[in-house]
């Protein structure tokens, strides 16, 4: 969750698309004390297509097509936030941490957030 000045434009933000959510719960599985935490594959671009039809036998069940250009297709997602941004849940769990991390990794870090967000949408447009 961010910083207490910028938490009432988040909540306005999350309340409206609730597909910013996505990378909140992520960050804030981040500090756990869990040695590992799993992304089922299809989550992290945001893919909702049915991969397994229950009770069907054939070639593509349990086959999720990821398509030719899977870069340039999440991060288009990332632009429309309809993909989990990990430099995103990053920062946000950075930030709910004040006092513990360096200002300048979360400058860093903001730097990596617009990244992909920007390119996303230069192949939007």
């Amino acid at each position: 969750m961010p910083d207490a000045a910028e938490r009432p434009a988040w909540v306005t933000q999350v309340a409206s698309q609730p597909s910013a959510l996505v990378p909140a719960l992520f960050a804030d599985m981040l500090p756990s004390k869990a040695h590992n935490i799993m992304v089922f594959v299809s989550d992290m671009p945001g893919i909702q297509e049915r991969y397994n039809a229950l009770g069907t036998v054939s070639d593509d069940n349990w086959s999720l097509r990821v398509p030719p250009d899977f870069e340039a297709f999440y991060l288009r997602r990332v632009a429309e936030n309809k993909a989990l941004s990990l430099p995103y849940a990053i920062l946000l769990a950075l930030k709910a941490r004040p006092g513990e991390v360096d200002q300048d990794l979360i400058r860093a870090m903001e730097v990596e957030v617009e990244r992909p967000h920007a390119v996303g949408l230069t192949l939007l447009s």
